[in-house]
């Protein structure tokens, strides 16, 4: 009976410390910025990578166009964009100027999905972004981080239609 009792006790004290290990990894993830350089897709479909032909080492799938405007004018647009959004929680960045990145929960079950965002600058007038979505938990997404992907590259290029076309009323 005793033998029981210790073997339910070390059971038990071994979950408690996975337990806390994995919110360790959890909260020590949530600050660690995705280096668009390296290799970072892995084998699983739960992930989405959009970059520009020659930024990524893995072959993205969507090639990120090139903007006609500066990569600080390119941060200012996808701030304002991503402040009217309202399930997007930006997570810290270290105060990299060039970088952000969100999380994102499910509609139904509430699973984080995590998105990396680069700003690249192309020339002193042009820019583009690299965008990296990913599940955060289990193998498939249905599609979700493509779509998120993809939405979020057409809300970020009718914002910068509508920055230069502001910009070209104003000056």
């Amino acid at each position: 009976m005793m033998r029981m009792i210790k073997l339910i006790g070390s059971t038990c004290l071994a979950a408690i410390a996975i337990a806390l290990a994995g919110l360790w990894w959890t909260a020590a993830d949530v600050d660690r910025p995705v280096d668009f350089t390296q290799n970072i897709l892995t084998s699983k479909p739960n992930q989405y990578l959009a970059c520009p032909e020659d930024h990524c080492r893995d072959k993205p799938h969507m090639v990120a166009p090139v903007f006609q405007v500066s990569r600080d004018e390119a941060v200012q647009v996808w701030d304002t964009m991503m402040a009217q959004k309202t399930r997007f929680a930006r997570l810290n960045t270290r105060d990299k100027p060039d970088r952000r990145q969100y999380e994102e929960r499910s509609k139904l079950m509430r699973f984080p999905d995590r998105i990396s965002v680069q700003f690249l600058e192309r020339s002193p007038t042009t820019s583009s972004v690299a965008i990296f979505s990913q599940s955060k938990y289990g193998y498939s997404d249905m599609g979700v981080n493509e779509a998120r992907v993809v939405r979020l590259m057409t809300e970020f290029r009718a914002s910068l239609d509508q920055y230069k076309k502001d910009k070209g009323n104003t000056e």
